[in-house]
């Protein structure tokens, strides 16, 4: 498969690399964008669902949210809540708060609270 047609993310003990071997997981990006209109998903930061397991991820140039199973299904992709001028991390607390942080190249960097459902 070309690198357009699939999206690929893999995960060793503690750190993320495409040259991983262990817990490699591909997931076509037509499912990844799904019906959103962007033309590539470029993830900014991942973080891990502390409920169900599942995989969080951010991308700041579609400004997009998807919820990724560990198997590899899409479980949603979604434009991020609210207005973000370059959101470069995301976090999920325990008890239900979606933390989404802001680089700026001018201005203050944010950090934005979102309910988690």
């Amino acid at each position: 498969m070309t690198r357009r047609s699939r999206t690929r993310w893999s995960s060793t003990a503690g750190s993320w690399s495409e040259d991983s071997a262990r817990s490699r997981f591909t997931v076509p990006l037509k499912q990844v964008i799904g019906s959103n209109g962007w033309d590539h998903f470029h993830p900014s930061d991942i973080t891990i669902d502390p409920f169900n397991g599942n995989y969080v991820l951010i991308a700041s140039r579609e400004q997009a949210l998807v919820e990724i199973t560990p198997a590899g299904e899409v479980v949603f992709s979604r434009p991020l809540p609210g207005a973000h001028g370059q959101a470069e991390g995301v976090a999920i607390t325990r008890d239900s708060i979606l933390i989404i942080s802001d680089e700026k190249s001018t201005g203050p960097a944010a950090i934005t609270l979102y309910r988690w459902s």
